[in-house]
C-alpha cells in the first residue's frame, strides 16, 4: 500500500473522531440552552408566586397572635399558584424540603429582614422555594433536575406613599389625631374658620377649587381626573377659604360619597402649605353640603383595595402609638 493512500485513511478517520466530538458538543450546547430556557420561565414562575404569597399573607399580620394564619395564608397562595402554573406540581406543607416561610421584622432604615417569630409587632413574611426542574436533554449528560430558587420578602407597615387615584383631595390636620382616639375614631372635618381642621388640595401648586372638583368627580364616578401620586413629606398648597370652598360642596354628590372608604393624607399645616405627615383611611358618614362639613370614621391600620393603593416608603414621622396605630397601612414587596 502507497504511503499517500495511508496518508488519506488516517486523515479520513481523524475527520471522522473531530465530526463525532463536534457533534457530542453541538448536542450538549442545545442540551444547555433548552434546559436552562425551561428553568428560567420555571424561575419566573416560581418569582411571581413566592411574591403574591408574600403579599396575600403580610396583609393578614396585624399582630403576633396572626402569625401562624398569616404563614398558612402564604402556603395556600405557593401551593394554588404553582399548581396552576407548573404541570403535576404536589402542595406543599410547612415541614416541606426546601420550603421558607418566616415571619418576623423588616427596617426601612436598613433594608433588613430579621427573622423573629417571638416578636410582638411582625411586619414582614419572607417566603422562598428550592424547585428541582426536570430536565429535557441534559439527562443526556447525567444531568436530571436544576435547582432553580425564588425569595420574596413583603412587609406591613404604616404607608408612605399613596398612589395615583388614591387619596381623596381633602388633607387633615395631624392634630386631629389626639381628637378620633378620644371620640371613637371619628372626626368633623371643618375647612373654615376657628374649627378649621382640614383643607382641600389639588395636590399641586395651585389648589384650584376646579380641579379639586374633578378629582372628587373622580372618586364619585369615576369619570373626573386621577389625584396624582402623594409621598411623606411633601408639600402642597391649600385651597382659598370662603367661595372656592362654597363651589366645591356645591359640585359635590352627597349620595355618592357616604359609605364609601377613601385614603386621606395627614398633613402638618404652615401658613397657607401644608407637609405630608401619614395618610388615615377612613369612611365618609356625612357630607353636609350646606353646613360645609364632612364627617369621617378613621379605620385604623387600612389597607386601601378599592383605588391606586398605599406603598411603604420610609417611615412616617409620627411617633405617639395610639395615634400611630390609626394610620393606613401600605404593603411592599422589598425583596
Amino acid at each position: 500500500m502507497s504511503a499517500s493512500k495511508i496518508k488519506i485513511r488516517s486523515t479520513s478517520g481523524l475527520a471522522a473522531v473531530l465530526f463525532a466530538t463536534f457533534i457530542s458538543v453541538l448536542i450538549g450546547m442545545v442540551a444547555l440552552v433548552v434546559d436552562l430556557s425551561q428553568s428560567y420561565t420555571y424561575k419566573s414562575k416560581l418569582k411571581s408566586a413566592c411574591d403574591l404569597a408574600s403579599l396575600a399573607a403580610v396583609s393578614q399580620l396585624a399582630n403576633s397572635s396572626d402569625i401562624g394564619t398569616s404563614k398558612t395564608s402564604a402556603l395556600n397562595y405557593l401551593n394554588d399558584n404553582l399548581a396552576a402554573t407548573i404541570p403535576g406540581f404536589l402542595p406543599l406543607n410547612l415541614s416541606s424540603t426546601n420550603l421558607t416561610i418566616q415571619v418576623g421584622t423588616y427596617d426601612t432604615s436598613t433594608s433588613a429582614f430579621t427573622w423573629d417569630e417571638a416578636t410582638s409587632s411582625p411586619n414582614a413574611i419572607k417566603v422562598g422555594y428550592i424547585y428541582p426542574v426536570m430536565t429535557l436533554f441534559a439527562d443526556y449528560f447525567m444531568i436530571s433536575t436544576i435547582n432553580v430558587d425564588a425569595i420574596s420578602i413583603a412587609a406591613k407597615q404604616p404607608a408612605g406613599k399613596a398612589l395615583n387615584g388614591t387619596s381623596f383631595p381633602l388633607a387633615i390636620d395631624d392634630s386631629t389625631l389626639s381628637e378620633a382616639l378620644s371620640n371613637g375614631n371619628m372626626l368633623t372635618l371643618v375647612q373654615t374658620g376657628g374649627s378649621r381642621n382640614s383643607h382641600f388640595t389639588a395636590f399641586d401648586g395651585t389648589a384650584d377649587e376646579n380641579t379639586i372638583t374633578q378629582e372628587i368627580n373622580y372618586f364619585e364616578s369615576g369619570a373626573g381626573t386621577q389625584t396624582p401620586l402623594v409621598s411623606l413629606n411633601d408639600g402642597f398648597t391649600l385651597n382659598n377659604a370662603g367661595s372656592s370652598i362654597t363651589s366645591v360642596y356645591s359640585n359635590t354628590s352627597e349620595g355618592s360619597l357616604e359609605g364609601m372608604s377613601f385614603i386621606f393624607p395627614i398633613v402638618e399645616r404652615s401658613g397657607s402649605t401644608v407637609t405630608v405627615k401619614g395618610f388615615i383611611g377612613a369612611s365618609i358618614d356625612d357630607v353636609n353640603t350646606v353646613g360645609e362639613t364632612i364627617s369621617i370614621t378613621i379605620m385604623p391600620s387600612y389597607i386601601d383595595n378599592n383605588f391606586g393603593g398605599t406603598t411603604i416608603a420610609g417611615s412616617v414621622p409620627i411617633t405617639d402609638p395610639q395615634e400611630k396605630s390609626l394610620l393606613a397601612n401600605g404593603l411592599s414587596l422589598v425583596q
